[in-house]
């Protein structure tokens, strides 16, 4: 994709099966309330953690919704 100049959008979809489970007995934050966001924000950090824009420094990663969780998070990253 950096070869080609193209971003990855990576968007949020349904939980997979094994859902996360700290959101057993409060099925009001399932779906697109909470756990979307932070799960997509999940695996955007572990794209970026992986070391994927260290070896291609010319890839582009784009999240919806204005970062997902992230934004939220980032007060906590210092």
């Amino acid at each position: 994709m950096a070869e080609l100049g193209v971003p990855l959008y990576l968007h949020l979809g349904m939980p997979p099966a094994d859902h996360w489970h700290v959101l057993d007995g409060h099925p009001e934050l399932d779906g697109a309330l909470w756990s979307w966001q932070a799960t997509t924000g999940g695996h955007a950090m572990r794209v970026v953690m992986s070391g994927v824009f260290d070896r291609h420094p010319d890839a582009t990663m784009i999240l919806g919704h204005a970062g997902e969780f992230l934004p939220f998070e980032l007060s906590r990253s210092a």
